[in-house]
């Protein structure tokens, strides 16, 4: 769970989010680069999600969390309504409609909630696993809190290269609607090469550090178990 929502899941919405213009031209198995990368890491995150789901639901022999352990109760609270969200997405995405259709933009923007809702919960649920598990020590703490400051930073950096450079009139602003038929390149666009430069710079320190994150707090909880 900690690899899915750390390591990979917020490097599958920057990229749904943020590339779509910086991947122009290029195809992955007869799609936009930008949506087969999406498509991959997204269901990656669900499939493996879920049977981490399955691990747990055999290691506790199918037996519910006490409520009298709140914090561990809470956690399987969220961390279910987690495993719901990630399923349904992808059915989601198979059963959409045509591009055309005047129902798209609800789809869009169910897509865009149901996977932001689920991102944003894996944040409290991690910090509470840490706490019911006994693995709240000062290393772990600075993990996760490293995290949340980083997993914000760098949305707040990408939107800001966004905002520069359609303030200087290199291109239109990205869709609110996170369209995922929304043109890889707008007619009359122009995406300058500092910005794709520093796109794929932060991509690839986000990607170090999210990676790296994850598998240092993997390994300092496992000790503790």
């Amino acid at each position: 769970m900690i690899l899915v929502w750390i390591g990979f899941a917020s490097t599958g919405i920057i990229i749904a989010r943020y590339f779509r213009k910086t991947f122009s031209s290029r195809k992955l198995c007869g799609e936009d680069i930008w949506f087969s990368i999406h498509r991959t890491i997204m269901c990656l995150c669900a499939f493996l999600t879920l049977l981490a789901f399955f691990f747990i639901f055999s290691v506790l022999q199918g037996r519910w969390v006490d409520f009298n352990e709140k914090t561990a109760f809470a956690h399987s609270i969220m961390g279910v309504i987690i495993v719901i969200l990630a399923v349904i997405q992808p059915w989601m995405t198979i059963f959409r409609c045509h591009s055309e259709s005047r129902f798209r933009p609800i789809f869009n923007y169910l897509h865009r909630t149901v996977g932001i809702t689920t991102y944003i919960l894996s944040l409290p649920v991690i910090w509470l696993a840490i706490y019911f598990t006994n693995s709240a020590t000062t290393s772990n703490k600075a993990i996760m809190g490293a995290w949340t400051g980083w997993v914000v930073l760098v949305f707040v950096a990408f939107e800001a290269l966004e905002f520069f450079f359609k303030k200087k009139g290199f291109e239109e602003p990205l869709s609110i609607e996170f369209d995922m038929d929304y043109p890889t390149v707008h007619p009359g666009s122009q995406t300058s090469r500092l910005k794709t430069t520093l796109q794929y710079f932060l991509l690839g320190f986000h990607i170090l550090v999210s990676l790296g994150l994850a598998i240092a707090l993997i390994v300092l909880i496992s000790k503790r178990l």
